[in-house]
C-alpha cells in the first residue's frame, strides 16, 4: 500500500505531466484550458490533485491548532467522520441529490469541519480532566 506522502507525490508528478501535455499539445493558453476542462481524464486528474492539496492543507492546520495528536484522538476522529460521511452520502440518496462537483465540495468541507470540531472538543475533555 502506499503511504500519504507517496500518493501525494506521485499525484503531483501525474498533474504535472497532463499540464504539460495538454500545454505540448496546443501551445497557447486558451486552447491548454479548453482542453483541460473537455478531457475526463484531465478533470480527474486535476481533481485527484485538488483533494491531495486539500488534505495537505487540513492537515497542516490540524498541525498547527492541535500539534501532535494523541492515538485516541485520530481513532476518535476516523470513527466520526466514516459515521459523519456515511449519514451525509444516504442523506443525499434518500433525497435524490444529482452528485455533481459542488456537493461533493460541499460534503468535503462539512467533514473537514467536523474534524476541527470533534478534535476540538476531545482536546478539550484532555485539559478539563488534567
Amino acid at each position: 500500500m502506499f503511504s500519504a506522502k507517496t500518493y501525494a507525490y506521485l499525484s503531483t508528478m501525474l498533474t504535472l505531466a497532463v499540464l504539460l501535455n495538454a500545454y505540448l499539445l496546443h501551445k497557447h493558453f486558451y486552447n491548454t484550458v479548453v482542453h483541460l476542462t473537455k478531457s475526463r481524464y484531465s478533470l480527474l486528474t486535476l481533481f485527484n490533485f485538488s483533494v491531495v492539496m486539500f488534505l495537505l492543507i487540513c492537515r497542516g492546520i490540524v498541525h498547527l491548532f492541535f500539534s501532535d495528536l494523541k492515538q485516541a484522538e485520530t481513532q476518535h476522529m476516523q470513527s466520526k467522520a466514516s459515521n459523519h460521511g456515511f449519514r451525509m452520502i444516504f442523506i443525499l440518496y434518500c433525497l435524490h441529490v444529482d452528485f455533481d462537483v459542488y456537493i461533493s465540495l460541499q460534503l468535503i468541507l462539512n467533514l473537514a469541519i467536523g474534524c476541527l470540531h470533534w478534535l476540538a472538543i476531545k482536546r478539550s475533555e484532555y485539559v478539563r480532566y488534567m
